[in-house]
């Protein structure tokens, strides 16, 4: 709900609708040129998003909401930015990176991170998100220049979606041995 509003109330000063606003914020400044928040812009590569039993299943088109889960991309595009994140002149995604509210243990939350306080001064920072049809999870070690991406098909009510997120914990686990 919080940012559901968050991105209504932005999009509303800026004048503009949310994929806009995304667009000329977010997308264009990275080169994200697959990503948008508006489905009726994709033409094809859109996988079919599943339900909780493995069956085809609608898209949701979030509307008001958009600011809580709209939008749609690809590994190269979340790359771009996950590249950008590791810039420490980009002040403005650094902030997004502050802790500001501890949650338990060495959980923090930044402005739409998950902060994972690994040991001292060395953190993940995680984003996953997830939709009737889909489930991703966005975990980056900025110290390291590191990333993992994963985006799947299994719907967020599916009781395996808890897996993606696992898996991408995993491989940044077995990328910290190296």
């Amino acid at each position: 709900l919080g940012f559901g509003l968050i991105g209504t109330v932005l999009a509303k000063i800026e004048d503009k609708s949310y994929p806009e606003l995304l667009k000329d914020r977010i997308f264009s400044k990275y080169q994200m040129d697959h990503s948008t928040a508006d489905r009726s812009t994709i033409k094809e590569g859109l996988v079919q998003g599943l339900d909780p039993l493995g069956r085809k299943t609608s898209n949701w088109d979030m509307n008001s909401m958009a600011g809580a889960g709209a939008i749609l991309s690809n590994v190269e595009d979340l790359s771009k930015f996950a590249l950008a994140q590791f810039d420490p002149a980009n002040e403005a995604l650094t902030l997004t990176r502050q802790k500001t509210f501890h949650l338990f243990n060495n959980l923090y939350t930044g402005l739409a991170w998950v902060i994972i306080d690994r040991t001292a001064e060395a953190y993940w920072y995680s984003h996953n998100g997830g939709t009737g049809g889909y489930t991703s999870s966005f975990l980056i070690d900025v110290e390291n220049k590191k990333g993992i991406i994963i985006l799947s098909n299994l719907s967020a009510f599916s009781p395996l979606m808890i897996n993606i997120d696992q898996l991408a914990y995993g491989l940044m686990t077995s990328t910290a041995k190296e």
